[in-house]
């Protein structure tokens, strides 16, 4: 296990585990407040309210961060999350030894799945965190149900408080550790095992703690909007029932040859990376394998009643994310299939060593076993690395996923982020644009709206810097005009969708100066006022107004403008632009700025000054009134006194 997973230490905080650690305030400090906060809010909060609720989860962060004191530092949560993979894989071979009676089958398979790199998800990644911690209440939960039946009168006490701590943990980690109680349920029923009275006392031990869940849960979602997932994660929303189920079908063949065969693995399969069933070779043969997956599980039916047992487990694990009984958030995610496998690798040891039996070929389990896992191995440590960083787990993420838009999006901002000076932009734009090209089609495009502003603001960066060079002029004239089009599309999005009116405005501005690069004048005045009517406090408003009001040859209504916008914001950098503008030609007479005592300052005595703050004046009155603040409106107009009496 250390050296599976020594490579990984050293990984970064990537994909969802920088908002689950770095922007969440209930980590900050161990306190009754905070405690509070996780139990009475949804895991994602404060960034949002979703439908997903894993207090104990946010608890295991909390440990890091502010009791083990790793804060920021990544190396603690990789070090607890190996930690936890090692303990699964212990709990798994205690348990798998039980069912199986024989020690060195459960030996094996929990090794394959220690090595598997299809977990390497779960592990490498910190937001796998809450698929460790299911998994380890489940397994732990099902090992205490297997003392408690080879125990009595205190000790069998202890096994049932074990065992029903361990179903919550499992419960409050992750929503699919419910089927905790299924699986203690199924072994009763499977292997013909404990039929005692005492475990309804098991059962019971399981199912309070998990009901105990259900209830924090749902009072906790009553207070949040309601869940909609988004259709790019798990285009199987938009799809009837019966595609949908053939889709899933095919996802879960998927899952199983990766299992087999875990050479392409992603961190994502959002759209279009996975099409709806439509009868394809590639789905054919992703039936096929469950199909037979179904067959070997019914043979063995009749055959081994354990080995039953681990493949109907498996199956059952995998259900709550199978998108079978109802869609989900997601319509594929490798560390989905975490505890799944565990099941499936310890049934595969328990077939290789019948066929050993079959065959009378000495060592064959072990000699199969051990390539299988060295092979593993190997490839763990090398899948390691695409979770180092954003930019190694993106680009990883391209080549396994090429189809999948949210693939291309990620690289394009981990290329963006890599390079300070971004002088890789071209390729950062080419990304996104194939991005962009995936989303085409796809129904309620404004669920993506971010999508087509990111692209807008690469676009317009990518426009600055090639107009640095008159070689590069016309490439530059065509980056502004994406730019536009790409924030005209985004707006009209924001039209279907709502988005705040922050965001709005600041897309405005955007879209003033692009227009404005492109000496579009009067597109970029309009824009940068629609931007300043939604927010006009916003100095960077007054900014692009004057700049696009300039460079259409109005100088004195932009010398206006930045009057009014540092009366009401008082930003140094307006009136610095203002002194510029003067200096630049506007004042003729050369009278506007004047020396002081503290530096260069405006002149009210000369003609061009007072009529640009006057001016200025009637409209920062007008907005402060606008905005109901009368006695500011006021506190301008007194204080221009007879300056501006006609």
């Amino acid at each position: 296990m250390v050296l599976l997973y020594a490579n990984s230490l050293s990984g970064d905080l990537v994909f969802d585990s920088r908002l689950l650690v770095l922007e969440d305030p209930r980590l900050r400090a161990v306190s009754f407040e905070h405690l509070g906060q996780i139990f009475s809010h949804t895991y994602w909060w404060p960034n949002f309210e979703f439908g997903l609720y894993r207090p104990a989860t946010t608890l295991s962060f909390l440990l890091n961060y502010s009791v083990l004191g790793n804060a920021t530092a990544p190396r603690g949560y990789h070090l607890v999350n190996v930690a936890l993979h090692a303990t699964n894989v212990c709990l798994l071979y205690w348990c798998t030894r039980s069912v199986l009676g024989r020690v060195w089958p459960a030996m094996l398979g929990a090794a394959l799945w220690a090595a598997h790199p299809l977990v390497t998800e779960a592990v490498s990644n910190i937001a796998g965190r809450s698929d460790l911690l299911a998994t380890l209440g489940v397994l732990a939960a099902f090992h205490a149900h297997l003392r408690v039946r080879s125990s009595s009168g205190s000790t069998r006490i202890g096994w049932l408080a074990a065992l029903a701590l361990a179903a919550f943990i499992a419960a409050t980690a992750k929503e699919s550790g419910v089927v905790v109680v299924g699986v203690i349920v199924l072994y009763d029923l499977t292997v013909n095992g404990w039929r005692g009275s005492h475990r309804w006392m098991s059962w019971t031990a399981a199912a309070v703690p998990v009901g105990l869940f259900l209830v924090m849960r749902s009072t906790v979602l009553a207070t949040t909007p309601a869940l909609v997932f988004p259709f790019v994660d798990n285009p199987m929303l938009g799809a009837g029932v019966v595609q949908g189920r053939l889709t899933a079908l095919a996802v879960a063949g998927r899952y199983l040859w990766l299992s087999l065969w875990p050479d392409a693995l992603s961190a994502d399969y959002s759209f279009s990376q996975i099409a709806l069933a439509t009868g394809a070779s590639v789905e054919f043969a992703a039936w096929c394998l469950v199909a037979a997956a179904i067959a070997v599980t019914w043979v063995v039916a009749r055959s081994h009643r354990p080995a039953f047992f681990l493949l109907l487990t498996a199956a059952l694990a995998f259900l709550p994310v199978s998108n079978l009984l109802f869609t989900t958030g997601t319509i594929m995610g490798e560390r989905l299939f975490y505890l799944p496998l565990g099941f499936l690798c310890a049934a595969f040891v328990v077939g290789v060593t019948a066929l050993q039996q079959a065959t009378g070929v000495r060592h064959l389990a072990p000699a199969v076993c051990g390539v299988l896992i060295v092979a593993a191995g190997a490839r763990t440590i090398a899948r390691n690395q695409d979770w180092r960083n954003e930019l190694a787990l993106w680009s990883a993420t391209v080549e396994a996923a090429p189809r999948s838009f949210k693939a291309h999006s990620g690289f394009a901002e981990a290329l963006y982020n890599a390079d300070p000076s971004h002088s890789n932009l071209t390729r950062v734009v080419a990304e996104k644009e194939i991005s962009l090209a995936l989303l085409e089609g796809v129904p309620h495009p404004e669920e993506v709206s971010l999508q087509y502003r990111e692209a807008a603001t690469y676009a317009l960066e990518l426009g600055d810097l090639l107009s640095k060079t008159p070689e590069t002029s016309a490439a530059a004239t065509r980056a502004y005009q994406r730019s536009v089009e790409l924030t005209t599309r985004y707006l009209s999005l924001a039209d279907v969708k709502p988005v705040s009116p922050t965001e709005r405005a600041s897309a405005e501005l955007m879209l003033a100066t692009a227009n404005e690069r492109l000496k579009n004048g009067d597109a970029a005045i309009t824009a940068a006022r629609t931007a300043l009517s939604r927010e006009p406090f916003n100095p960077l408003g007054y900014r692009a107004l004057a700049s696009a009001q300039f460079s259409a040859q109005q100088a004195d209504a932009a010398a206006t403008t930045l009057m009014t916008g540092f009366m009401l914001t008082g930003q140094a950098e307006l009136r610095l632009a203002l002194f510029e503008l003067y200096r630049a030609g506007l004042d003729t007479k050369q009278c506007a700025i004047t020396a002081s005592a503290s530096g260069p300052a405006l002149n009210p005595d000369c003609a061009l000054v007072r009529t640009h703050l006057c001016a200025g004046a009637a409209a920062a009155a007008r907005a402060q009134r606008q905005a109901g603040r009368n006695d500011l409106a006021t506190q301008i107009e007194q204080s221009m006194g007879n300056r501006c009496t006609p």
